[in-house]
């Protein structure tokens, strides 16, 4: 039981640190299907926010994600190829597409660097297709 009131002591500090509380009600915990389910309902009980059995996408990015290198890595192309095409399609100013480039492809790679282990020749195409889009 004392690594349970460890955890939720790391969130007490947490939120004294930060001056932020957890919203209970918007929060869940999704656990690997290594862990055992005695464990997973005593950190459920403890933390009191309820089990996820699916997670959700995040950025269209699902974070189990469950295929090879390559199929990650022509999806990741693929969604970039398709955020600037359509961005071509429009009018804009220089600021407008330095926006778009640090917001919308900047965030799904950052999203993805934190999950999977990217490919630099994957971001050497990426910079390629940026570079013809400004």
């Amino acid at each position: 039981m004392q690594i349970f009131q460890r955890e939720s002591e790391i969130l007490n500090r947490y939120h004294f640190a930060s001056r932020q509380a957890t919203n209970l009600n918007k929060s869940s915990i999704f656990f690997s299907g290594d862990c055992p389910r005695s464990l997973r309902r005593k950190m459920v009980h403890e933390l009191r926010v309820p089990e996820l059995e699916k997670t959700g996408k995040y950025i269209g990015i699902p974070p189990n994600w469950d295929q090879t290198k390559k199929q990650m890595s022509a999806w990741i192309l693929a969604r970039v190829n398709m955020k600037l095409e359509g961005w071509n399609e429009k009018v804009m100013s220089k600021a407008g597409r330095e926006t778009l480039i640090n917001v919308v492809a900047g965030t799904l790679l950052q999203y993805t660097m934190s999950i999977f282990k990217v490919p630099i020749s994957i971001f050497r195409v990426i910079e390629k297709k940026i570079e013809t889009f400004w």
